[in-house]
């Protein structure tokens, strides 16, 4: 009867787990790439349909970051309740990056989140922005983590600078197993 009560609880509490996108933005070469990957869930936010334009924006002075295309159509989604830092360094509008994959975009001073038209809640969202022959401290950000929460508690991550530490392996798990197998052998191998 505990293990039923168990599985249930932890049924109904993976049906609660949040959405999430993570950006990561680091030097590589001569050149500023951010990534990201995740999703979000915009199910009960009102938009606005907005045609192609200029591309990508990077603003880190009013917390906007958007990876656009100049051929795509997108939803921005007004009111989403941004939480969070209301910026990430000094630095003015830099446009021009070369943007691929996905549209997202958020924007603390704005209150919005933007995805491609006809993005559904939580479809997997990968993109990435790449501005030539610079360097973050010359895109006016500051090296750190900055975590957006919108008021349906999905959250925006941006990792500036180094990436953000590899989850470590549970070792002590595993010696535990390992332990555990090799004790079980050496009984079997004494009771004979």
């Amino acid at each position: 009867m505990k293990f039923k009560s168990a599985l249930a609880a932890s049924l109904l509490l993976a049906g609660t787990a949040q959405a999430a996108v993570i950006m990561n933005m680091l030097e590589v070469g001569s050149d500023v790439i951010i990534s990201g990957s995740g999703s979000i869930n915009i199910t009960g936010f009102s938009s606005t349909l907005a045609p192609p334009n200029s591309g990508t924006s990077f603003i880190p002075s009013q917390g906007v970051v958007s990876n656009r295309t100049l051929v795509d159509w997108r939803q921005t989604y007004n009111g989403v309740g941004l939480t969070g830092p209301t910026n990430f360094g000094a630095g003015g509008n830099t446009i021009g990056a070369t943007p691929t994959g996905d549209i997202f975009g958020i924007s603390r001073s704005s209150d919005t989140i933007t995805v491609a038209d006809g993005y559904q809640s939580n479809d997997p969202l990968s993109f990435s922005m790449t501005y030539s022959n610079t360097t973050i401290a010359g895109l006016g950000a500051d090296i750190g983590s900055y975590v957006w929460t919108l008021s349906n508690n999905d959250t925006v991550t941006l990792n500036v600078g180094s990436p953000p530490p590899a989850i470590p392996t549970p070792l002590p798990l595993t010696l535990l197993l390992t332990g555990g197998l090799v004790g079980l052998s050496l009984r079997k191998r004494l009771q004979r």
